[in-house]
């Protein structure tokens, strides 16, 4: 988090798997590990976070799509 020392940053895992599907490859994207931090740093933190891969996941799609 902006402001806090870096070995007092909540830290979280990110899974990504890649299965082969019908229409092509399916993401799925597992952000965890925000239990850890306290509540309000954790809901912030979640916020923040699904916001930032809504926008990322929106980019790898147009870029997908234009290199179709």
């Amino acid at each position: 988090m902006e402001g806090l020392p870096q070995d007092s940053a909540p830290q979280t895992f990110v899974e990504f798997t890649l299965e082969p599907v019908t229409e092509g490859t399916r993401l799925r994207l597992v952000e965890s590990g925000f239990a850890q931090a306290a509540v309000e740093m954790a809901r912030s933190a979640h916020k923040t976070n699904s916001q930032g891969w809504d926008a990322e996941l929106a980019d790898l799609g147009t870029y997908l799509d234009a290199a179709a």
